[in-house]
């Protein structure tokens, strides 16, 4: 039986709460936000899957650094973004060989939603071979064909 084990920082200040547990799915609420839902692509199931499980949140913090990623966990990438703007983020360049993409979603934010209100963009990824592979993202206006990013995240990942 799998009992994954979790680590992460916080999306907001209050602490996360596992409310239910599954051999695929965690769902988790805040006082923030009331459900959010991970997906955590596993291997079938086989004896051989033993190790806990790891959330690593990382953020506008981690940018232009190498981040450590124990084979198997999985990494969150949290981005402010803005609403009514036009921009979003999007993932330009990643190995597939080392890390596979499990998805993103958008967190809105509670209470009033009005132009210029922050939310987070949050992309996941699970680490499944050892390695070194970049990480980067592009926050920018998909219509705008010939405009420069606004900005860019690009992390280091080191997978063992």
């Amino acid at each position: 039986m799998i009992r994954p084990r979790l680590v992460w920082e916080a999306l907001t200040t209050p602490k996360r709460t596992c409310i239910l547990q599954s051999r695929n799915v965690l769902i988790f609420a805040t006082a923030a936000f009331q459900l959010a839902l991970y997906t955590m692509i596993m291997a079938p199931s086989s004896s051989a899957i033993s190790s806990d499980l790891v959330l690593i949140t990382v953020t506008k913090m981690e940018n232009g650094q190498k981040v450590l990623v124990p084979i198997d966990s999985v990494l969150e990438v949290k981005l402010e973004t803005q609403l009514g703007t036009g921009y979003s983020w999007k993932v330009v360049e990643f190995n597939a060989g080392l890390i596979e993409f499990l998805g993103d979603s958008v967190v809105k934010p509670s209470g009033e939603k009005l132009v210029g209100t922050k939310e987070h963009h949050l992309f996941r990824f699970r680490a499944k071979a050892t390695g070194i592979t970049p990480l980067k993202m592009y926050y920018y206006r998909q219509w705008e064909k010939d405009v420069p990013p606004l900005k860019t995240y690009e992390i280091t990942l080191q997978i063992n």
